[in-house]
C-alpha cells in the first residue's frame, strides 16, 4: 500500500521500512518487528517529515517556519529541511548546552539554511514571538510550527502512515519513544481505526514525567476525535531528563549495534532498554509480536553521538 501524504514522496510504501528481525528477536525471545523511520528518505529527520507533511500548508515562496526543540531534535532538523525543500526560511529556537555531539546537530542546521537561537527553557515562548516580529518587519510570512510536530494535523498524517504497517503486523505489543506525544497519539489513532483492540502501544517517555505526558496524549487524541482511554505513558526509563543518557540506553545502544541496529540515547536507546526489560521481566511474554518503532535518531550513533552516561546533570527539556 503506498501513500501520498508526504510531500515529493509520493512513492513512500510504509511497509518499505517494516522488517522482521529474526536474529534479534531470537535473542530476546519475541517475534520482533521493526518499523524503521529512521531510514525514511529525508536525511536525519526520522518520523518528523510525515507530521510536517500533515502541518505545513502551502505558504508563500519566500515564508520563515519558526519552531522549537532540543539542539538534537529530530522534529527541528526535519523543520530546517523541509524549508529548504520547499524555498522557505527557518528558523529555530533551540535549547540545550552547546558543546561536543551537539556541535553536529547545529552543523545539520546551518547546512539546511536555518537560522537559531539558544536560550533556556523559560525563553521559548518570547524568542519564538520575536522571530514571527522579526519576519513580519521583513515583509515575510511566518509559519509556527508546534515543537515536536504536536498537532491535530500531524498525529493524523502520521495515523495515516501507520495503519498499514499495523494491518499488516498485528502486533500484540507497539514500543517506541515518546515525547511531545504525537507519535504514539499518531499510533493509536491508527489502532482504533484499524480495531486493534489487543495491541497494547507503550511509550516510553525520553522527557516527561509519566503523568504529564500521558495527560498531553489523551487530550491530543481527544483532539482528532478519539476516545484517548488506556493511554500506556511510562518514565521508569526517562533518566535525568531529555537528552541526558542513562546507563541503560547506553548498553541497549551497544547491544543493538551488534545486530546491525542503530539506537542513539536521546530517544530511541531509551525506548528500546523499556522494551528489553519488560521482556526480562515477563511483562511481554516470550513468543509475543513485538512492533519496536524506530522514530529516527540514529544519525546520533553514526555520527559520534552521546555513548556515555552522565551522572548529577539538571533534568532537560523537551523536543
Amino acid at each position: 500500500m503506498r501513500t501520498a501524504i508526504v510531500p515529493g514522496l509520493e512513492d513512500l510504501d510504509p511497509l518499505a521500512f517494516t522488517h522482521r528481525a529474526h536474529r534479534m528477536g531470537g535473542a530476546l525471545g519475541v517475534d520482533l518487528c521493526l518499523q524503521r523511520d529512521d531510514l525514511l528518505p529525508v536525511p536525519f529527520a526520522g518520523n518528523k517529515w510525515i507530521k510536517l507533511a500533515g502541518i505545513v500548508e502551502s505558504a508563500e515562496g519566500g515564508a520563515v517556519y519558526v519552531t522549537n526543540g532540543g539542539i538534537h531534535s529530530n522534529h527541528c532538523k526535519a523543520t530546517a529541511l523541509w524549508a529548504a525543500h520547499h524555498g522557505h526560511r527557518c528558523h529555530l529556537v533551540l535549547h540545550g548546552e552547546r558543546g561536543g555531539d551537539r556541535e553536529l546537530s547545529l552543523d545539520i542546521l546551518r547546512r539546511a539554511g536555518a537560522t537559531f537561537d539558544i536560550v533556556p527553557p523559560t525563553e521559548i515562548a518570547e524568542t519564538i514571538a520575536a522571530a514571527v516580529d522579526r519576519a513580519h518587519a521583513d515583509g515575510r510570512e511566518a509559519v509556527v510550527i508546534p515543537g515536536g510536530g504536536h498537532s491535530p494535523e500531524g498525529i493524523l498524517a502520521y495515523s495515516e502512515y501507520a495503519r498499514p504497517v499495523l494491518r499488516e503486523v498485528v502486533p500484540d505489543v507497539v514500543v517506541h519513544a515518546s515525547g511531545t506525544g504525537g507519535t504514539q497519539a499518531g499510533i493509536l489513532h491508527a489502532t482504533d481505526q484499524l480495531s486493534l483492540t489487543k495491541t497494547r502501544v507503550i511509550g516510553i517517555s525520553v522527557a516527561r514525567p509519566a503523568e504529564r505526558g500521558r495527560r498531553v496524549v489523551v487530550d491530543a487524541l481527544r483532539g482528532v476525535g478519539a476516545v484517548g482511554a488506556g493511554v500506556d505513558f511510562r518514565d521508569e526509563h526517562m533518566g535525568m531528563g531529555y537528552g541526558i543518557p542513562t546507563p541503560e540506553a547506553v548498553e541497549s545502544v551497544r547491544w543493538a549495534a551488534q545486530y546491525g541496529l542503530m539506537l542513539d540515547t536521546t530517544y530511541t536507546g531509551k525506548a528500546f532498554a523499556g522494551l528489553q526489560e519488560m521482556i526480562r521481566t515477563g511483562e511481554i511474554e516470550r513468543g509475543s509480536t513485538v512492533l519496536f518503532w524506530h522514530t529516527g535518531g540514529g544519525y546520533l550513533a553514526a555520527l559520534g553521538g552521546p555513548t556515555a552516561a552522565h551522572e548529577g546533570e539538571p533534568r532537560g527539556a523537551i523536543a
